[in-house]
């Protein structure tokens, strides 16, 4: 287990909320911690995990700058070069119209996806690290989306980071969405926290640009789905 290695009063900082406010999270069990003698710690892997948890479609972009700084100087990473969401989404990189039709067959498409990419060596290791992380917790969101990831990097699994887009023609009930149905489906891979991060909440950044969603359900073709996405 990680030692927990960064006191309340950090945290505040790292996550520009007020101490107060991180030890009520941490007692209500909203923050993993761990109390010694009276005081709250936690690890690095304890804040990655509320990081990602409290995605939201209205997420605030207070909390996404929180994300990017943590990410920046707290967490090391391995690729040699920082890669954004333009650089790692081609036409090879969606899947439209997405053919799956059951909770369990996106993970099944998706993770068949990386391996025909050359992505992943495993593709029946990747859809059990995202099945079990929505059984965690859902990243279906309210406004349709699911950005679906394990819950840690597999660089053991993974060649290099990459991530999909899959666009639903209906929808299917994925544990959230408008009218319980999620019809935009991303997949995140990355081989070290700090890519995984910052790929997280560049997508966030994404989906909360005005009008993006709409566009993105009206694109007819998978180059305007891209040409979208880089612009």
């Amino acid at each position: 287990m990680e030692k927990r290695t960064y006191g309340a009063e950090q945290v505040a900082k790292f996550t520009h909320l007020s101490e107060k406010k991180v030890i009520k999270m941490a007692e209500d069990g909203e923050l993993d911690g761990q109390k010694i003698h009276g005081k709250w710690f936690f690890s690095k892997a304890d804040l990655l995990v509320w990081f990602e948890k409290s995605l939201s479609g209205n997420v605030l972009d207070q909390h996404l700058a929180s994300m990017e700084d943590f990410a920046e100087h707290h967490v090391p990473q391995e690729e040699p070069e920082e890669l954004s969401l333009s650089d790692l989404i081609g036409p090879e990189n969606i899947l439209f119209p997405f053919a799956a039709r059951t909770k369990d067959s996106v993970f099944r498409t998706l993770a068949e996806k990386g391996v025909e990419l050359g992505k992943i060596w495993d593709h029946d290791r990747l859809a059990d690290a995202l099945r079990q992380r929505e059984e965690m917790l859902s990243t279906a969101m309210d406004n349709g989306v699911a950005i679906l990831h394990p819950r840690r990097p597999m660089p053991d699994n993974t060649g290099e980071p990459f991530v999909l887009l899959g666009v639903s023609p209906r929808g299917i009930p994925f544990g959230g969405g408008f009218g319980n149905l999620t019809d935009i489906f991303f997949l995140v891979c990355a081989i070290d926290d700090k890519t995984h991060l910052r790929l997280l909440a560049e997508i966030a950044r994404l989906l909360k640009r005005p009008g993006f969603l709409d566009q993105l359900r009206q694109c007819e073709t998978v180059e305007e789905i891209v040409d979208l996405i880089r612009s």
